[in-house]
């Protein structure tokens, strides 16, 4: 929340919707609240990983869910909180893990990720992401390969000169 002054010097509150929600209703699994605020195409929402992962689920398994109306939430000109890096960071890590889906098709899905968290942001974050990319991935090999190979072809893609 913040306030702004008008002329006369009053104090005016201005507090965005996702705040208000989260501390004003009582919600036994605030994941619900996300659900639904995703549902009806809220922009700016800072999803938690495991929801992004829990409808990214759903999703490849052709089951109900919110998972494409994260996307705009995710991207940087819409949502400046810098916390979004390190959610899709641990969406990746955890999308990396799964023996269940190919490499081809985790390759896609990051980069459909990637293109939308790193949509409007400069060169200077998008390397600065890079270099948080490369460091939790460090450990896993083959698939840290993967994700930055995917970073230079959204790099490529973004900033196309």
């Amino acid at each position: 929340m913040f306030y702004y002054k008008v002329s006369n010097g009053n104090r005016n509150y201005v507090i965005n919707t996702e705040s208000y929600l989260t501390e004003q209703i009582s919600v036994t699994d605030l994941n619900d609240l996300y659900r639904f605020m995703l549902k009806r195409r809220f922009v700016g929402v800072n999803i938690p990983a495991q929801l992004i992962f829990e409808e990214f689920l759903n999703y490849v398994k052709h089951k109900d869910n919110v998972y494409k109306n994260c996307f705009p939430s995710l991207r940087h000109s819409m949502n400046p909180n810098p916390n979004k890096f390190e959610i899709v960071s641990d969406f990746l890590k955890q999308m990396y893990l799964m023996p269940t889906i190919t490499t081809e098709t985790k390759n896609f899905y990051a980069q459909e990720i990637l293109l939308n968290l790193l949509h409007g942001t400069n060169a200077t974050i998008f390397n600065s992401y890079g270099k948080i990319l490369a460091i939790k991935f460090e450990l896993l090999g083959e698939s840290r390969d993967e994700v930055l190979n995917i970073m230079d072809i959204v790099g490529q893609i973004l900033f196309r000169k």
